[in-house]
């Protein structure tokens, strides 16, 4: 929002009221008793109402005005006690997020497999072990809904169908040509290995290598003290997804 606008917005819009006749041009004959000094009683009656719309019309802008500047130090003062988390070199001394049990990260994702190809938007909250996904098309695979609590999965598709259990890995996989690594997204978001066998590239953490993935982080974020990706991709064969995390919410 330009200052430009608020400026605008916050300028009080006075209109004084038009009597029959101004304004358009055109010169009204006078009325008997006018010109001689006399103010005939409907005339009176008709300025009375005139000053009084005035009167009323002021205090509801000057009333309009004082709210719209209260507004807007709310939301300055709201933005202010915002933390916004700011972009970090991957050698960073910020500390990992292995302790991070609930949080929510939102952003985009792009897949690019054998059978479909596209992008759209994504959230993760994660709640202790429970998961929920929801993933925005079009990105070839179309909406969906993902729910995880420990080694219960389920997922609803965009038309309402719903999978259960190892179908949802399944269905998955004859959408993109190649399975996908739900189990271990929940620890490859945070930047950490999935528990099991896996190897870091070197000692910078860009390149993880885990149950036939390649993760490759090229971007992070610090939001306190936790070091959180920002950009990954995670690739195996010929599946291809690349995520980029826009806003991360972290729950102490």
């Amino acid at each position: 929002m330009s200052w430009q606008f608020i400026a605008h917005w916050l300028a009080p819009t006075l209109t004084l009221p038009r009597r029959a006749g101004e304004g358009n041009g055109k010169i009204l004959s006078r009325k008997a008793g006018q010109g001689n000094g006399k103010t005939l009683p409907r005339e009176r009656g008709r300025a009375g109402r005139g000053h009084l719309r005035f009167n009323m019309h002021q205090q509801f802008s000057s009333a309009l005005v004082g709210f719209r500047w209260m507004l807007l130090a709310s939301l300055l003062l709201l933005n202010a006690c915002t933390t916004q988390p700011q972009r970090i070199a991957g050698t960073s001394s910020a500390r990992a997020a292995t302790e991070l049990r609930d949080w929510t990260a939102s952003g985009r994702i792009g897949i690019s497999g054998i059978e479909q190809s596209g992008s759209g938007g994504f959230t993760w909250t994660q709640q202790a072990e429970l998961a929920q996904v929801q993933v925005r098309g079009p990105v070839g695979v179309g909406a969906l809904q993902i729910s995880m609590n420990g080694a219960h999965l389920r997922m609803q598709a965009s038309d309402g169908t719903q999978y259960d259990a190892d179908q949802v890995l399944a269905e998955l996989e004859s959408r993109l040509g190649a399975s996908v690594p739900v189990a271990q997204l929940r620890y490859w978001l945070l930047g950490l290995p999935a528990p099991g066998e896996h190897r870091w590239s070197d000692n910078t953490h860009a390149v993880l290598e885990q149950a036939g993935w390649r993760v490759v982080y090229s971007d992070w974020l610090q939001r306190d003290s936790l070091r959180l990706p920002a950009k990954l991709t995670l690739t195996r064969d010929q599946l291809r997804i690349l995520m980029v995390v826009q806003s991360w919410r972290v729950d102490a």
